[in-house]
Parts: structure tokens; C-alpha cells; sequence
């Protein structure tokens, strides 16, 4: 084969960097990599892996959707995009730098919006399977060319789709990836995390790197901007008086034994899709991108970036480079497709499956680093698990002994299509990504009020000793359990062109990586790979300890096991804990406090068949007629809580400033703190039961959000009946629904 063919160039003779022979021999250390269910990248798009195991696994995961069976919650259809040839690509361009927030009256079902991106390829893959582009923040998928800010992860349904992750640029930015990278090397070890060079920031890191220079021989190192792409700004400095200081940058020891192929260094672009980060979906693409560099590599020091560089932006400007022309001519040139160079690997009798091992390990614990800010992020800004996808760029270099390093990670990988291979594989890619993440036919969406108005509020009290924390899930009903297994097979069985990497089999051994334990995570790998898994762990939820409130002392938290869990102390320094009776009471308070001075007649349907079921449920001993009032049965539900033997004797146990400061501080929340604890805090409720006051946005949000009529209002239709003055009911009066809150320092505490 011919890696270098062009008319009129002479072709180098082939150089290739000689093996370490200890390659081919199996590396324990990542054993737990099970290539056999996983798969082998690079052996061509689209054409099936002949593994026995990886067709038994698929049989499994079949089996495994059969027995769950279809979802009880109403999806609209998924919409399945097709291929484009390069004459569908759109030519003209949109303004990408203006936003919306209003709706923008379309009827079209399917709408995208381009910000700050050219995407060109994007837009003709969507509107040849008819998307409609928008202004507004209507859309059903938003592809962003940047870091998004807050504003455009507001108010989203579950069915709006956005490209990137908030704090995703944690990963991509190299100054935080080298920030990250060095934490978890701190936290776990450099040998766990060796895949990275060393790095500083500087001028910051100035001291230490100036003590690196005086004690290594061999000072040869690379300069990058913290937040540029496509070479923009890199150069190598083999001298510390050709260290810039005056502008934020880093620099990195320069890899100076790279595997050459023709004599050329080269990197590999490899393209990851993250699709949720809790569960963690994490996939890999099976094509990708080799690029040299267009000059013979050196290994002394020159100034010449067509040697060192590998970007193809930057090559594609040297005289020498050699295009691709046509996507079946593939292996030559200076830029091939990932299966030319596994192909070029199969004929050096190259250990491609031990690399493949190392490149998933990478490319696993790289996205881990950033597992606990995108988390929490997402759950602050009340993001649903599936609104988010990330589309990431690994680029990866070899070095002489075929050990991959990780050099950046490009948040919005270049998805130009200058050349036939280009096109080939991105449009595949990006295809594959929309089908992989399914995105819904859903009309424009429906705002609910409630997520927006806590969104302005929560900046602006962020200093206010009332602020309570957002609240780490660590429960799972049995239904929530089934709906994210199943989300996670359906998302499997459409990945085409990807290999999922995690969840994996001997995925518990990364359960060590993450900042703390998921819970879904451990029940998910456990569902999919373990023979001897119980399924019965469906039918039960996963538990989270009980929510206490602490006094404000000095003293350490503690849980007393000598006692229940749920029980109050009565001493000031010890704890408070809300059990879920209490919340369960207080969230039907709050409505109870809304029905009696409206009228039920004007309830929307779903609220009141959803408060019909959850009063009516066989749980309950007192069973009342259709006649009676809502509000009076929910009542009725109180008192039978408040009777019950168990409460009773926990009644018992609290003294008058343990009954008061506990009324005082569950006062305090605001309904959706007590709505989203509830949800939460389920260990002694009945699932189904909570389920009812829970479909939607839950039916004591739902009615802050509307405007009920008065119970007067037929009295002020009627002349002959005394007019009552009775305060309207405003979206987000909160003094109908929350007492004043007290001058009091209980605070909510977390403890797991």
C-alpha cells in the first residue's frame, strides 16, 4: 500500500518507529476492559463485528427490554434521520448570535436553533429530514458552537435537546482540564491518571516549572492558549527565558518519541458522545480521524510547526500536504480515517486490541474528572437527565511504545467537510448522534412557570440564610429505576455507529472514580452484565437516608442508630429530622390551603383525577363519596396519618421545643423544596401512592401556576347572595400557600 501517494510528489520511504516489546504482551492493568462486549472501533461504518459475545450481550439486552415491557408514561414519536449526499448541504448562512426568549408562534413540530456556530453540515442534516430553524426558544434541538450560558438551559422540557453540558468546558478548556486532571491525579494517583503530560498553568505554576527546567536534560516543551483550537496560538520553547508570562497559557512536556508512520508524526481525532451523566452514558465512535503532520519529524528542537503539529488546519497551508479526493481512497495522503490506520496497525502485527483497552480507560476517566460538576450543575439549573448530550473531540498521540496520551479535548469538534472523507464520516457521526439520543416530534413547548421563577430567584438570594442546597437524588423509586434501565437499552439499540463504553462489564471497578456513590449507576451495570443479578431490585426502590435539620452548634453531625432513625431529640444541640410523614402532611396543607378558597369546579382534569386516585388509593381505611369535597377528603388523609400507632409513639418523643422548632422549620421551605424533598424522601411512603401528586410538575406546583376562581364567584353572579371580599389567587402568591417564614437559624442539613 501506498501511504503517501501523489502526482508529482515523491512518496518518503516508509519509516516506522520500532515496538517495545513488552506491547504485545496482556497488560493487567487493564484487563478490566472486556474488548469481546464492548467492540473494536475502526473496522469500517456500519459493517457488523462478528464477536460471539458482543451478539450474545445484544440477545441479552432484548430479552431484558421484553421483560420490562413498554413505558407507562406517553412519549411522542422518535424522529430517525437519514443520510445526505454532499449536494443537500447547505450553502448560505444564519445570524447565530441573536436569541429569543419568546415563543415563536410556529406550528411546525420540529424546530433547531444554531448559536454561535456556522454548522452548516448540522442544519442540512436536520432540514432534509424536516426541521424548521427558529429564532425563539422553541426548539427541539439547540446545537451552540460554545460553552452555553445559564439563560439557555432555562425553563426546558423534557423533550428539548441542547448539545452541550452546563460545565462541560471543565473538560475542554486546558486550563481546567489540566486543573481537574491534577486533582484526580492527587486523589487517585498519577499512575491511575498517567495518560496525560505534564502540565502547568502559568504564569501561575511559573516557580515550579523553572525548578522542572534546571533538573531535566532534555527541556523541550509546548505553549497553548487555555481556550483556542485548530493550533491557533501553540508553539514549542526549549529555553525558559521563552516562556511567556505576561498572558494566562499552558505548557506541557513535548512527547518527543512519537510513533511515526512514513516517517510522519500523527494524532488520532477520536469522537465521544456523552448522553447522560446521571446514569453515566458515555459512547465512542467507530470512525475517526488520523492527521499528520505534512513534514519529516526531527527529533531535535526546530521552530518549524509542519513537523510538530498535527492539526489539520494548520497542515493543510504547507505546499507538501496531500488532500484526500475521495472517501474510498482511504490511507492516503495526510489525513486517513481511523479504519486505515487500524488497518496499517493489522499488517505491523500491532496489539490493537491492548491499545483499545488503554484508549477506552482514557477516555472513561477523562470524562469521570468532570462527573461531579456537570452533575451538580445540571441539578441546579433543574435540568432533566436526558435535556443534555456532549459531543466530544479526543485528540490522542501516540507515543514509541503505542502508549495513547490524551492533548486536548475540543468541546465542539470542527465538523467541516473540506475534503470526501471528511464528509463521509461527520455527516455519518452526526446522524448517528441525533438518532442515538432521540430526539421526539414535539409541538412548541409548554412553559411551566414555576422552573423560571425559581431560576430568577435563586441568584439573587444565593447569600440568604434561607437558601437551601439542591438536593442530591439518591433515591429511586422501583419506577424511576425501570423508566432509566429502559431509556438505556432503547438508547443502546439505536447507537449504529457507536460502542458504548460505560455502563460495561467490570464497570464497578470506575465506581472508585466518582466524587460520590450513584446509586442508578451500580443498579444499572448490575442489570446489564451480572448473570446472577436479583430482578427483583425493580420492584423496590433504592434508598436514601432521611433529611435531618440541624440546629446551628459546633457540634459534629451524628446519627444515633440506638433509636429510630426518624425520631426528634429532644436536646437543642442534637438533631431534627423530617420523616416522610411529615412532608406528606405538609405538602397536602399547602393545597388544602389553596382548595379552600377556590373553587373546585374550575380544578384543571389532571389535578383533580390525580387528587381523586391519591385519596381514594386501598391505603386508606376511610373511603368518602364523590360528594364529598376534595379538600375535606384530603383532610381525612391527615388525620388517619396522624393516628397511626407508629406516629403516635413518635408523638410521644418530642418535647415543646422539639414540636415547635420542627413546625417552625418545615415552615420555612418553600413548595418547591417541600415538593422536591418529598420526592426524595419516600423511604417510609408508598410509591404508587406519592406517584399520584407527582405526575407533571406536581399538583401542588401546578396550582400555584394557575389562576382558580374564587369560591365567591358564583356568589358575585348571583344579586341575592352577600359579596364576600376574597383575594384573587395570583400566579406565584406565595402568602396563600407559605407562612411567613420565622425569625429563626435552622437550616437544612444533608446527611447521606
Amino acid at each position: 500500500m501506498n501511504y503517501n501517494q501523489k502526482k508529482g510528489v515523491n512518496s518518503p520511504e516508509l519509516t516506522v518507529t520500532k515496538f517495545v516489546t513488552g506491547i504485545s504482551k496482556p497488560n493487567t492493568k487493564y484487563s478490566h476492559i472486556d474488548i469481546q462486549t464492548i467492540g473494536r472501533p475502526g473496522q469500517g461504518l456500519h459493517i457488523p463485528q462478528n464477536i460471539p459475545i458482543l451478539e450474545n450481550l445484544h440477545n441479552h439486552f432484548s430479552m431484558l427490554s421484553l421483560k420490562l415491557g413498554d413505558s407507562d408514561e406517553f412519549k411522542p414519536p422518535l424522529i430517525t434521520l437519514t443520510p445526505i449526499t454532499e449536494d443537500q448541504l447547505i450553502k448560505d448562512t444564519v445570524p447565530t448570535n441573536t436569541y429569543s426568549k419568546g415563543n415563536s408562534g410556529s406550528t411546525h413540530q420540529l424546530l433547531y436553533k444554531i448559536f454561535k456556530a456556522d454548522a452548516k453540515l448540522v442544519r442540512s442534516i436536520l432540514e432534509s429530514s424536516g426541521f424548521f430553524y427558529t429564532e425563539s426558544h422553541s426548539w427541539n434541538l439547540l446545537w451552540s458552537g460554545s460553552s452555553p450560558q445559564e439563560f439557555l438551559y432555562e425553563d426546558l422540557n423534557p423533550y428539548q435537546k441542547i448539545n452541550h453540558f452546563p460545565c462541560s468546558n471543565e473538560l475542554t478548556r486546558k486550563d481546567k482540564l489540566c486543573i481537574n486532571m491534577t486533582n484526580m491525579q492527587e486523589k487517585y494517583s498519577k499512575e491511575a491518571y498517567d495518560f496525560i503530560p505534564e502540565t502547568y498553568i502559568l504564569p501561575e505554576s511559573f516557580p515550579i516549572l523553572f525548578n522542572r527546567f534546571n533538573s531535566d536534560k532534555k527541556n523541550v516543551w509546548i505553549v497553548k492558549p487555555t481556550n483556542s483550537s485548530q493550533g491557533r496560538g501553540i508553539f514549542l520553547v526549549d529555553s525558559i527565558h521563552n516562556i511567556p508570562l505576561d498572558d494566562i497559557c499552558v505548557i506541557s512536556k513535548y512527547i518527543d518519541n512519537p510513533y511515526l508512520i512514513n516517517g510522519l508524526k500523527f494524532d488520532i481525532r477520536l469522537y465521544v458522545c456523552v448522553t447522560s451523566f446521571e446514569p453515566l452514558r458515555v459512547y465512542l465512535y467507530e470512525e475517526g480521524l488520523t492527521r499528520f503532520a505534512s513534514e519529516k519529524y526531527v527529533n531535535e528542537f526546530k521552530d518549524n510547526k509542519f513537523i510538530h503539529l498535527t492539526n489539520y488546519s494548520v497542515n493543510k497551508k504547507n505546499e507538501n500536504f496531500i488532500q484526500n479526493t475521495n472517501a474510498k481512497d482511504d490511507g492516503v495522503g495526510h489525513k486517513w480515517s481511523l479504519t486505515a490506520l487500524m488497518k496499517y496497525f493489522k499488517e505491523k502485527n500491532v496489539d490493537v486490541d491492548g491499545l483499545w483497552q488503554r484508549i477506552y480507560d482514557l477516555v472513561i476517566k477523562s470524562v469521570l474528572s468532570i462527573e461531579s460538576q456537570v452533575t451538580e450543575a445540571s441539578k441546579r439549573l433543574n435540568l432533566h437527565r436526558n435535556n443534555c448530550f456532549n459531543l466530544f473531540g479526543f485528540d490522542v498521540i501516540l507515543d514509541s511504545s503505542l502508549k495513547p496520551w490524551l492533548l486536548e479535548v475540543n468541546l465542539s469538534p470542527s465538523m467541516a467537510t473540506e475534503s470526501p472523507l471528511d464528509f463521509y464520516i461527520k455527516s455519518n457521526l452526526l446522524i448517528d448522534t441525533f438518532n442515538l439520543i432521540g430526539i421526539h416530534m414535539k409541538p412548541a413547548r409548554k412553559v411551566t412557570g414555576y422552573k423560571t421563577c425559581t431560576r430568577l430567584t435563586v441568584p439573587k438570594l444565593k447569600n440568604s440564610p434561607y437558601l437551601v442546597p439542591k438536593l442530591t437524588k439518591k433515591h429511586y423509586s422501583s419506577k424511576k429505576v425501570q423508566e432509566i434501565l429502559r431509556e438505556t437499552l432503547d438508547e443502546y439499540s439505536r447507537k449504529k455507529g457507536f460502542l458504548r463504553l460505560y455502563p460495561c462489564k467490570n464497570g464497578q471497578i470506575y465506581d472508585q472514580y466518582f466524587s460520590q456513590a450513584r446509586p442508578i449507576n451500580k443498579i444499572i451495570n448490575s442489570m446489564l452484565f451480572d448473570e446472577n443479578t436479583d430482578f427483583r431490585i425493580l420492584e423496590s426502590p433504592v434508598y436514601m437516608k432521611p433529611l435531618p435539620i440541624y440546629n446551628k452548634t459546633n457540634k459534629k453531625p451524628s446519627i444515633d442508630n440506638s433509636i429510630d432513625s426518624k425520631s426528634l431529640k429532644t436536646s437543642k444541640d442534637a438533631k431534627l429530622t423530617l420523616n416522610g410523614d411529615d412532608l406528606l402532611i405538609e405538602y397536602l396543607q399547602r393545597i388544602i390551603r389553596i382548595l379552600k378558597d377556590k373553587n373546585e369546579v374550575q380544578l384543571p382534569p389532571g389535578v383533580k383525577v390525580a387528587l381523586e386516585r391519591f385519596s381514594s388509593h386501598f391505603t386508606w381505611k376511610m373511603q368518602e363519596t364523590s360528594e364529598v369535597p376534595i379538600a375535606k377528603k384530603l383532610e381525612n388523609r391527615i388525620q388517619e396519618m396522624l393516628s397511626r400507632k407508629r406516629s403516635v409513639k413518635l408523638q410521644q418523643r418530642y418535647k415543646n421545643w422539639g414540636k415547635t422548632l420542627k413546625t417552625e422549620a418545615i415552615h420555612e421551605f418553600t413548595d418547591e423544596e417541600v415538593s422536591e424533598m418529598l420526592l426524595n424522601c419516600n423511604k417510609d411512603l408508598n410509591l404508587d401512592l406519592i406517584n399520584f401528586l407527582f405526575e407533571g410538575d406536581g399538583v401542588l406546583l401546578t396550582l400555584k401556576s394557575i389562576k382558580l376562581r374564587p369560591k365567591t364567584f358564583q356568589a358575585l353572579k348571583n344579586p341575592g347572595v352577600k359579596r364576600v371580599k376574597t383575594p384573587i389567587f395570583f400566579k406565584e402568591h406565595r402568602a396563600q400557600s407559605v407562612p411567613k417564614r420565622p425569625n429563626t437559624s435552622v437550616r437544612l442539613k444533608f446527611v447521606f
